[in-house]
């Protein structure tokens, strides 16, 4: 045989037989890498999972919270829950001087009383305002007021209130806000016949927070359009997370400017949408105009080398 024979402990082993031998542990190597290859996807897709999983869950918190927010009263009446309630100052409609006075935020209504032991009695009502179709003004000093105060017009007339602290001012007018926008984003979505966001409903009715997020659910252009309402306003958002919304450069830029107005915003989140290179230069201005931002996320939208070169030349 012109085959060499190594000899081993009185077994012969020929260098096919090696060669097998070297093939079977090099198949067994791809294995075991592709074994774990295996292990690591499972684990990646498990935490999306996990993910996924907590955003459902927060979703169904939302859903919860709407629903809570009808509770039967008094003769199976349904009575939507309290938004607000507190003391503020209201300017008079005929003798013009400032009087103390107990409002309750409740649905789409500003209801005022004389104390608050009569707020719980109906018939002490003093007045109502119906939120939707009135226009929140910016909160300014107005009349001899001596401090900023809000301005509601309603029908014509104009409402002047105003918190007895600097918190309580803020308080009253981010609620008068984001009712506002809420009220406006249901009633373009009731006309289309589209059901809202509920994070976004969450947010309007629970507003002090100092995070707005909105993850992996499209998010129609009347809901950015009403976020855009409250975040120039807002003084306590730090951080702005909307992620795969399906927001395109309309969305985009009209968020955009909200935000180059913002007062705190300090980390911006738009990655995962349909943004193009048509937004740079809104978000290019916003990047200028927004001192606070440290961080914007843009990944994993389709804005090309032109728009990147716009992005760059704002920092």
């Amino acid at each position: 045989s012109n085959k060499a024979k190594l000899s081993r402990k009185g077994s012969t082993i020929s260098h096919s037989d090696l060669s097998t031998a070297e093939s079977m542990e090099d198949e067994l190597r791809q294995l075991r890498r592709d074994l774990l290859l295996l292990e690591s996807r499972v684990t990646e897709e498990q935490e999306e999972l996990r993910e996924l999983q907590g955003t459902a869950e927060t979703r169904l918190r939302a859903c919860e919270q709407q629903a809570e927010d009808f509770s039967l009263g008094p003769g199976d009446e349904v009575q939507e829950k309290v938004i607000a309630e507190g003391w503020l100052q209201k300017k008079g409609r005929k003798v013009r001087n400032w009087k103390r006075r107990w409002f309750v935020l409740q649905g789409s209504h500003l209801r005022y009383y004389k104390g608050a032991a009569e707020a719980a009695r109906p018939s002490e009502k003093l007045g109502e305002i119906n939120l939707e179709t009135c226009v929140v003004e910016e909160l300014k000093e107005r009349e001899e007021s001596g401090r900023p105060c809000m301005a509601l017009l309603v029908e014509g007339r104009k409402f002047l209130f105003y918190g007895e602290s600097e918190a309580e001012n803020y308080r009253w007018y981010l609620f008068l806000v984001c009712k506002n926008a809420e009220l406006t984003y249901l009633r373009k979505l009731k006309i289309q016949s589209l059901q809202p966001d509920p994070d976004m409903v969450e947010f309007f009715r629970t507003p002090l927070v100092d995070r707005v997020c909105v993850r992996d659910s499209a998010l129609h252009l009347d809901a950015v359009v009403a976020l855009s309402q409250v975040v120039p306003v807002h003084a306590q958002i730090a951080s702005l997370v909307v992620h795969g919304a399906a927001i395109g450069d309309l969305g985009c830029t009209t968020l955009a400017d909200a935000v180059r107005r913002a007062p705190s915003l300090r980390s911006v989140d738009l990655s995962q949408n349909d943004i193009s290179g048509d937004s740079a230069v809104a978000l290019a201005k916003m990047i200028e105009g927004c001192s606070s931002l440290v961080e914007l996320n843009l990944s994993d939208n389709a804005i090309a080398d032109d728009g990147v070169i716009a992005l760059a030349r704002a920092l």
